[in-house]
């Protein structure tokens, strides 16, 4: 689809050379909604990548977190245990 995708505004670039300023402004605009088309697949590409490094970029937090607090709670336990023994 890509390939396409560049291949197609080389075929309008033909007839460009061929047809004077009005048939330019008409492969101008048809470019420019291929362009636009592209631009909204490229949307959704910024989209999904940032909806996926957000989610790593959160899992990451909470496993962090869940850490963090694993470590606490071991560390109080063992200051309580060997408090309470002694």
């Amino acid at each position: 689809m890509l390939f396409h995708v560049l291949r197609h505004p080389q075929q309008q670039l033909k007839p460009d050379l061929r047809v004077s300023t009005p048939g330019q402004g008409r492969s101008g605009s048809s470019s420019t909604s291929s362009s636009s088309s592209s631009n909204s697949s490229s949307v959704v590409v910024v989209v999904v990548v940032v909806v996926v490094v957000v989610t790593v970029v959160v899992l990451v937090v909470v496993v962090v977190v869940v850490v963090v607090v694993v470590v606490v709670v071991v560390v109080v336990v063992i200051v309580v245990v060997v408090w309470w023994w002694w």
